[in-house]
């Protein structure tokens, strides 16, 4: 009982954060008063909302945040004169400029996105109020801009100012536990040892923190930190990390097939695999000229393949074709990351090429639920605003306001709904919180500092608990509700009708935002993983079609989805086994993109079966993304194996060897318990193949 007790209080870094959001607010509260803006409670409720625990991502968000202020502001001058006289109509346009701006902040995991939802929600908060007096919206408009602008600056300068917390020290820890754990899982894989829970969980845990480090390493230009304006450095770290997740489920796979073929790996193989096991034990400090050597050694392994080749031998020479491919990126991880802490801004020489250059998103999209969201934004505010208009409500604006502001912030979320309850409790608390303040205290204080002292103690309490995600929904309503529902001014006004009507109306927004949720935009963690694996088997279906597509970049895409997936794990158990199918995925669909690359290069009869093949795959692919959870027959094993004889009687080169390691990852992905491959018969060699060459 007493544990649960001291759990549920805050620690000493969540008071931290409090206090430091606090200054912020109160700073921009009193230059807002001191500058006597309108409104400087906007000011004081947007320091809340802009808080942030690291220092770099306040500065980032800060940014965009400031674009999106004057965009919206735009927005609302642009909107309100011109089509006030038509409330219907005017309403339609901000619901389509809040529903657009909403879309296109959600297909952008950049802080950029910011921009767009604030550009979104302002003209929101600047435009519903200004239809009563339209003539007035430019200087409403540059007064709210300044009141939002003038707590954007002060967020962030509270944030960098008192005892900052960069996120460069945060994202070398994340990194080096991240090259640590990859080196252990290493370690496990080469040894055959892996359990089926380190396969499945260990993969999956790593591809999150891969997506973590990503977003944390969007702030790096920002913070003032030793990796400052290491973004390139870090994206090639990146790059090279996520590519690593498959191919150590590979390599494990081949060690574990050689084991159950022969019984034990060859002695000078496994010397070999015992160099490198002890190679990557040492940690991300390992010498990167051993790995050198080790790839060298790795390469001069590589078997002969030609139509004589066995099941064990082109095991073999996938194993070690992979190896030295997983050294290659293991080694760059290490110039990389030794480069990045010594503080060198140039990329370290000798990397391995990555397979091609960084000018396609890796990134997952949403379309559909970006559409859903904007739809859902378009219709609560139209509904408000028809409630609005219909009954001539007198603080209709502060509940139109309220749904686009409710709807924008909780997008983000597979189901927004329990979020968005949580704010309306937390408004709720705000509302009887101002009560208090405005009618019990506010009379007899006199003077600023007064009045910060008074207001310390629940601000303070409340703001500790908006970094637990569990608490955050409350605190930051009773913050952010409490800071703008005050009114604070430069002298005391209060009155009970105006009271009770604004803060009805803000809560009546919530409100209508969670009914028109509830109707249009809720999806559970299930459904929400499943869309995440459909459009994975899709993305593999697509890339098996486009004898153009790129396959480090659909790597780095799957691998992003896994990394979106895991959290939902937890609530939904039943995604582990689709999850740990999408990891299989990623290999089967490199394989294949691989295999698709190297059609124009094989003569006739070798190149019909490898396009007949890939056809099937592509169909096999679209229908697991039909039904990513359940179950789909693969093409068969034997019209694999006729593929692999074609290939093997072909003159060795370089595009028909990795035709031959595509085709050994398919058989072993789709069919991991088929009888060994046998042999062709030898016959005479097919023509050679045009001199066409795929990169490794």
């Amino acid at each position: 009982m007493l544990g649960r007790l001291r759990a549920a209080l805050p620690s000493g870094d969540d008071f931290l954060f409090s206090v430091k959001a606090f200054a912020g607010a109160m700073l921009a509260l009193y230059i807002a008063l001191r500058l006597d803006l309108p409104r400087p409670a906007w000011a004081m409720g947007t320091a809340y909302i802009v808080a942030h625990p690291l220092s770099g991502a306040v500065s980032s968000k800060a940014v965009y945040r400031v674009l999106g202020t004057l965009l919206g502001a735009a927005a609302a001058i642009v909107l309100v004169p011109n089509l006030a006289n038509a409330p219907e109509v005017l309403s339609l346009a901000m619901a389509l400029w809040i529903g657009f701006c909403l879309f296109v902040s959600l297909l952008d995991r950049t802080p950029r996105a910011y921009a767009f939802m604030l550009a979104g929600y302002t003209a929101a908060i600047i435009g519903f109020p200004s239809v009563a007096d339209p003539a007035a919206i430019f200087d409403t408009a540059l007064a709210r801009s300044e009141e939002i602008i003038l707590g954007i600056l002060c967020a962030a300068l509270a944030s960098r100012l008192l005892f900052p917390r960069h996120v460069g020290p945060v994202i070398s820890a994340r990194v080096q536990a991240w090259l640590a754990e990859i080196d252990k899982l290493s370690v496990g894989a080469i040894e055959g040892s892996w359990t089926d829970e380190q396969r499945i969980r260990g993969r999956a845990r790593l591809a999150g923190d891969a997506s973590e480090l990503h977003a944390l390493a969007t702030h790096l230009d920002y913070d003032p930190s030793d990796l400052q304006g290491m973004t390139r450095q870090m994206q090639a770290l990146q790059s090279r990390m996520v590519i690593m997740l498959p191919l150590l489920g590979i390599i494990r796979d081949r060690v574990v097939a050689l084991k159950e073929a022969t019984g034990a790996v060859p002695p000078q193989e496994q010397a070999l695999l015992d160099a490198v096991r002890r190679w990557m034990a040492v940690g991300p400090t390992s010498d990167p000229d051993e790995g050198t050597r080790l790839r060298a050694a790795s390469s001069a392994t590589l078997p002969a393949l030609d139509a004589a080749a066995d099941w064990t031998t082109l095991l073999r020479a996938s194993l070690f074709a992979r190896l030295r491919d997983f050294i290659d990126l293991r080694t760059d991880c290490c110039r990389l990351w030794t480069a990045i802490v010594a503080g060198d801004r140039r990329l370290p020489e000798g990397l391995h090429r990555t397979g091609e250059p960084m000018t396609e998103s890796p990134l997952h999209l949403d379309l559909g639920i970006a559409a859903l969201s904007a739809v859902a934004a378009m219709a609560g505010v139209l509904v408000c605003c028809l409630m609005w208009i219909s009954t001539s409500w007198a603080d209709g604006a502060t509940a139109a306001q309220m749904v686009a502001v409710g709807m924008s912030l909780m997008a983000t979320q597979d189901n927004p709904v329990p979020a968005l309850t949580r704010f309306i409790y937390g408004a709720l608390a705000a509302m009887a919180i101002v009560f208090v303040y405005q009618f019990l205290i506010f009379p007899s204080v006199d003077g600023f500092p007064a009045l910060v002292a008074v207001l310390a103690p629940v601000f303070v309490l409340a703001g500790a608990y908006m970094i637990r995600p569990s608490t955050a929904p409350i605190a930051l309503a009773i913050t952010v509700n409490t800071a703008v529902l005050l009114g604070i001014q430069d002298r005391y006004s209060a009155d009970v009708a105006t009271f009770f009507n604004a803060n009805i109306a803000a809560i009546g927004g919530f409100v209508i935002a969670v009914i028109v949720l509830s109707l249009m935009r809720t999806i559970g963690a299930e459904q929400a993983g499943r869309r995440l694996l459909a459009a994975a088997w899709r993305d593999v279906a697509d890339a098996a079609g486009r004898p153009n597509a790129r396959p480090r970049v659909f790597a780095r895409r799957m691998i992003d989805r896994l990394g979106l997936l895991m959290p939902r794990l937890a609530l939904a158990p039943s995604l582990a086994r689709g999850s740990e199918r999408a990891m299989v995925g990623v290999a089967v669909g490199v394989s294949t993109i691989e295999l698709r690359a190297a059609v124009g290069t094989l003569p006739a009869p070798a190149r019909d079966d490898v396009e007949r093949l890939v056809a099937e795959l592509q169909d096999y692919f679209s229908r697991r993304a039909g039904d990513p959870t359940g179950e789909a027959p693969a093409p068969p094993v034997a019209d694999i194996d006729t593929a692999l004889r074609d290939l093997l009687r072909l003159p060795e080169g370089l595009a028909r060897r990795n035709a031959v390691f595509a085709l050994v990852a398919l058989r072993r992905g789709l069919h991991p318990s088929a009888e060994p491959y046998r042999a062709a018969v030898p016959t005479a060699p097919l023509s050679a193949p045009r001199p066409v060459e795929v990169p490794a």
